[in-house]
């Protein structure tokens, strides 16, 4: 009898395991876009929100009967399912998803290793491995032949249950799924755009005010939609606020929508009480759109639920609006009808994608919303036919109006010439009294153009000194403007010598190219505060030594070039002849050939000339590097990492500090692959701007290295660029700009 009971015992359990077996998923490089069905998932709720990979594995998993339903609530919700790569050797996988805010990809690779993959709406790009298109996708890499137990953490905030629509195809096959969803939407978003172009040119052709609320509500829609492909992230702090800003635009175009509906159906003559019913709900959308745009940066949540009630408020008042329609029943608002009806029709199949009963995919609206465009402007392009009739047949009344007016007018004016003929008549005697009167006055006239003449000739003479005078004042701007012109030639020609000397420069400082060849990854950004640059950098190698060289010298222009000649000629002496790669004995060396250079013969006093330098010794071989400064820090970046290393308090070259003697520490650092430095002029800390107009300071460019180090070597050029124009804008460069950052 015991032994009965552990055999059902047995049997049990192993009817349970095949209770809860799952369908193995198939899949090679050959395989097409493919949904996983409801049989190939087993779920888990974490209620806590809080259970780590590690802890749910070991949890029981149950059989999800049906996708259509989805999730029904906010909890955490783990899903597990099974992949085999039938292809002789390994493949990139990529799993898409619908939108949710978070959405965690867990699996073993071939070495153990735990690989987690991160994405959805509130995942920053920067930790997503694909970050383009309007889904969301995470990768899954299988070795040939073999099966992986898939686990996804999903989650969605703000009472967004997730949605279990999921596909997965080889990465080649998704990068063209992806070029083709881009490309269809770029179709639709320039249809879009030229459709409000010419609604625009359309709604000044017939100056109807309500058309312009359509082209609003089209426009709002257009930005909606460049919110779902991800557009509006980049304009906001976080992309829970380009979220949400993109929903919210649903409520000012729904009002634009309501607003255009009651003036395109004439609503307030057809129906006044209903009008006003529109009116209020109006208001009422108004209130909730500004109430709404408060919490968009506050309460996202909050934002969905009142976007709900006024979509339902909204679809009751269309509702309303089809009636009256069919109530009107000409051809005006069956142009209407259709355009709405086909909207809806778009906007069900979208909705049907959410839901999980048919594939999400928002293209329906989009056809929907051109579709009604198409619509709405036949029927406005009808709506003016019919005006202008009206007003053609108003035109045609008024001229006949107007012939009968002129044929009275007619009759009085032949009575007014009669009378006014009698009246002419009596007025002559008297014109022909007024003309010998005026002959008078014109004997007297001509005695004041006697004396007008001679004023005019004393006027002559003086004229003809002012144009004495003219002339001379001429002579002596023609001698202006020709000393102007030397000048001019010899500025030219001043400028033609410097941008030559540029030249002569560059070649000095030799290829960039050559020094980006010895690195795994280096930027140098300079910008010279003249034509010529008293910032230089130099490089040589020697044996398994690598020497990197960032100089400041004295002043800017060509007296800083002059120094950057000399200092680059020294360092080609000191390195590649003398041999000495060691920072400090270099710095040592050039100090003394600087000052033995521009020694001043007058009372052995030294001119004030000099350099500040950082130079840096990389033993690739050893993995150690060695670095001395004279007034110039390196910094260095390991991981989170950050340190400043500062350099002596004395310049190469120029006058000691007095009392002290000058000397160069060596600092000796270890690295690894993969870690950075950075050398740098005082150019960039030192440049006026922002919004009060000081000094961009250390602290702050050191922090601004330290933020971009995680960033690629060119990104972080190009991010050092933008924040320094930026900063300057309008102002004057103050001082050349080096800096050069390394990956080792």
């Amino acid at each position: 009898m015991k032994k009965l009971f552990y055999i059902c015992i047995v049997l049990l359990l192993n009817l349970s395991n095949s209770l809860i077996a799952q369908t193995i998923i198939e899949i090679n490089e050959k395989s097409s876009r493919t949904k996983i069905e409801a049989e190939n998932f087993l779920i888990f709720e974490d209620t806590t929100n809080s259970l780590s990979y590690n802890e749910v594995i070991s949890k029981n998993f149950e059989v999800l009967k049906d996708l259509k339903s989805g999730l029904n609530d906010s909890s955490v919700f783990w899903v597990k399912f099974k992949l085999h790569n039938t292809s002789d050797y390994t493949q990139i996988f990529v799993l898409d998803f619908i939108e949710m805010t978070h959405i965690y990809t867990y699996y073993i690779d071939y070495k153990g290793n735990l690989i987690e993959n991160k994405t959805g709406w509130f995942i920053s790009d920067d930790f997503k491995e694909i970050s383009i298109g309007s889904k969301y996708y995470s990768k899954v890499e299988l070795e040939a032949n073999s099966t992986k137990d898939i686990y996804l953490r999903l989650y969605s905030e703000y009472n967004l249950p997730p949605k279990l629509q999921i596909y997965i195809a080889p990465l080649k096959v998704y990068m063209k799924n992806i070029f083709f969803e881009t490309f269809l939407h770029g179709i639709f978003q320039g249809a879009l755009l030229l459709l409000i172009f010419f609604g625009i040119f359309y709604y000044f052709v017939i100056k109807d005010k309500s058309y312009s609320y359509f082209l609003i509500f089209m426009f709002l829609f257009s930005v909606f939609f460049l919110n779902h492909y991800r557009v509006l992230d980049q304009f906001f702090g976080t992309l829970q606020i380009s979220g949400a800003v993109g929903y919210w635009l649903i409520l000012p175009s729904l009002l634009f929508y309501l607003n255009f509906s009651r003036k395109y159906l004439n609503v307030k003559e057809v129906d006044p009480t209903f009008d006003k019913i529109i009116k209020i709900a109006m208001i009422l959308g108004l209130a909730t759109t500004l109430f709404a745009f408060i919490l968009v940066f506050y309460a996202y949540g909050t934002v969905l639920l009142l976007i709900r009630i006024f979509g339902a408020i909204y679809l009751f008042i269309l509702t309303l609006l089809i009636i009256v329609g069919f109530k009107i029943k000409n051809k005006i608002s069956g142009y209407y009808l259709k355009g709405v009806f086909t909207f809806i029709a778009g906007g069900l199949f979208a909705l049907l994608g959410f839901i999980n009963i048919i594939d999400f995919d928002l293209s329906y609206l989009e056809m929907g919303l051109i579709g009604q465009f198409f619509f709405f402007f036949l029927g406005m392009q009808y709506k003016n036919k019919m005006e202008q009739e009206k007003v053609h047949k108003q035109i045609v009344e008024q001229l006949k109006e107007n012939e009968r007016i002129q044929i009275r007018a007619n009759e009085q004016l032949e009575d007014k010439v009669k009378e006014r003929t009698a009246q002419i008549a009596a007025q002559n005697k008297e014109i022909l009294a007024q003309n010998e009167l005026m002959e008078e006055i014109n004997q007297e006239l001509l005695a004041q153009n006697e004396e007008i003449k001679s004023q005019k000739e004393e006027i002559l003479i003086q004229t003809e000194v002012l144009e004495e005078v003219n002339q001379k004042l001429v002579a002596q701007r023609d001698e202006a403007q020709k000393k102007t012109e030397l000048l001019e030639t010899k500025e030219k020609f001043i400028t033609a010598s410097i941008v030559y000397a540029r030249r002569i420069q560059k070649a000095i400082f030799g290829d960039i190219h050559v020094i980006k060849k010895n690195f795994k990854n280096i930027f140098v950004f300079l910008e010279p505060h003249s034509i010529v640059t008293g910032d230089f950098y130099w490089f040589s190698k020697f044996e398994h030594y690598k020497i990197v060289v960032i100089a400041d010298c004295t002043g800017h222009g060509v007296p800083g070039a002059f120094m950057t000649v000399m200092g680059n000629d020294f360092l080609y002496d000191i390195v590649t002849k003398s041999k000495l790669f060691m920072p400090n004995d270099i710095l040592y060396r050039l100090d003394n050939k600087i000052v033995s250079r521009l020694k001043n013969q007058i009372e052995q006093t030294q001119l004030n000339d000099g350099m500040d330098i950082t130079i840096v010794t990389i033993d690739e071989k050893n993995n150690k590097l060695w670095f001395s400064g004279a007034h110039n820090p390196l910094v260095f970046v390991s991981g989170s990492e950050f340190k400043t290393i500062r350099g002596n308090r004395f310049s190469v070259g120029g006058r000691t500090i007095a009392g002290k003697e000058k000397h160069f520490d060596l600092h000796e650092i270890k690295y690894k692959s993969g870690d950075k430095i950075y050398m740098y002029s005082d150019g960039f800390q030192d440049q006026y701007g922002g919004k009060y107009n000081r000094k961009y300071m250390a602290n702050n460019f050191r922090n601004l290295l330290f933020q971009t180090s995680k960033l690629p070597m060119k990104k972080q050029e190009l991010r050092l660029k933008d924040e320094f124009f930026k900063w300057m804008k309008d102002n004057q460069q103050t001082d050349d700009v080096l800096v050069m950052g390394i990956e080792l």
